[in-house]
């Protein structure tokens, strides 16, 4: 807006000083191209300022690619995972998770009955 304003008042200078036709209509044609420099200006701002969100967009993409290949990894090993083997091994070693009950039979010399710990 400024350079409108001082193109406007470059024209009124410069009709003050030249009243010949000629000049006027250069004049208007220079006011009419100094529009249409700062319209262009404004479009290409736009295109810059779109590029810009592109290159950004790219980026978030690149970083949700690896977080899911991370993801799809750790789905892998849980799929593989062997709960019934992992069981087995706490059992035979005595240990135990929080509200986890291990029942475990024994014989008994008592008419062969099996009593449950």
């Amino acid at each position: 807006m400024e350079l409108l304003w001082l193109l406007l008042n470059l024209l009124i200078e410069w009709r003050r000083i030249m009243s010949n036709k000629k000049n006027i209509f250069l004049i208007i044609l220079i006011v009419i191209l100094a529009i249409w420099v700062l319209r262009g200006s404004k479009v290409l701002f736009n295109i810059w300022k779109i590029k810009n969100y592109y290159n950004t967009l790219i980026k978030q993409k690149q970083d949700l690619q690896e977080k899911n290949k991370y993801l799809e990894k750790r789905l892998e090993l849980a799929e593989n995972y062997d709960f019934l083997k992992e069981k087995e091994i706490r059992f035979k070693f005595g240990y135990k998770r929080k509200n986890e009950r291990i029942i475990k039979l024994k014989k008994s010399l008592t008419k062969g009955k099996k009593i449950l710990e």
